[in-house]
């Protein structure tokens, strides 16, 4: 169950830290709070809340993202 919430929240994360490198204070703090605080408490750290639909949209969206990274990566070059 921890992978299955780990996964698209790491995917999440991610993105965000691409468009932010300062994002990674967010997961340093975040990362600290883990057990410390509620789950609503470490989300609204990164930005969610509680998997509300506009949280599951920024999570759906990174996902669509990095998805298309993939496939980006994944065409072949063309040699000249």
């Amino acid at each position: 169950l921890l992978y299955i919430v780990a996964a698209p929240l790491s995917i999440y994360m991610y993105e965000e830290y691409k468009k932010d490198n300062n994002f990674i204070e967010k997961i340093k703090e975040l990362n600290d709070s883990i057990n410390k605080k509620t789950i609503n408490e470490c989300l609204s750290i990164i930005g969610l809340s509680n998997y509300n639909e506009e949280s599951l949209n920024k999570i759906s969206k990174s996902f669509k993202n990095y998805i298309n990274e993939l496939e980006e990566a994944k065409k072949p070059t063309r040699v000249k």
